[in-house]
């Protein structure tokens, strides 16, 4: 799989997820109306008011409002100051997916992550406008890569970074 396919695919779950669901919408509800809880391919745990964990197979997603960084998450990648992290996975061995929301704009948060990552020791490997809305941009360090889709959401920016061995 290539970097390009995962990132695509990332982006449009990262637009779908910014886009679905209103305040009635539970994960827990809507998998029991499905008659899938307690099944084998999706396990569906409560944590607090705000917190859900979905598994499937080895892997899991932790899915919610103001998420924590997941453990194990590398101290030299950094995110927007004022990022509201909403799902955290494992897309792949050694690799981690956080999305989240910032009231920033794409422009700003590009400024952002480029002085962030740059004062880390990362270098810009790549850099790209899908669309007016939508942004990629990666940086490498070591064997190591960390790529990020920006896309406008009305007056919030959506953020999808992928980090973890380089995959080329």
């Amino acid at each position: 799989m290539t970097i390009k396919t995962l990132i695509g695919a990332g982006a449009t779950a990262l637009v779908l997820t910014a886009c679905g669901g209103g305040e009635s919408s539970s994960g827990e509800t809507d998998a029991a109306q499905q008659g899938d809880v307690g099944s084998a391919s999706a396990a569906l745990q409560q944590l607090g008011d705000r917190k859900m964990v979905v598994q499937r197979g080895a892997g899991g997603n932790l899915a919610g409002s103001n998420l924590d960084l997941p453990a194990g998450f590398p101290d030299d990648v950094r995110l927007p100051g004022d990022i509201n992290i909403i799902n955290t996975g494992n897309p792949m061995p050694e690799h981690q997916m956080i999305m989240g929301m910032t009231p920033s704009a794409p422009a700003d948060v590009l400024k952002e992550l480029r002085g962030a990552m740059s004062g880390e020791g990362w270098s810009e490997s790549a850099a790209q406008e899908m669309t007016p809305q939508m942004s990629r941009i990666e940086f490498a360090k070591d064997a190591r890569m960390a790529s990020y889709t920006i896309t406008q959401n009305g007056d919030t920016s959506a953020i999808q970074l992928l980090t973890g061995p380089r995959l080329d």
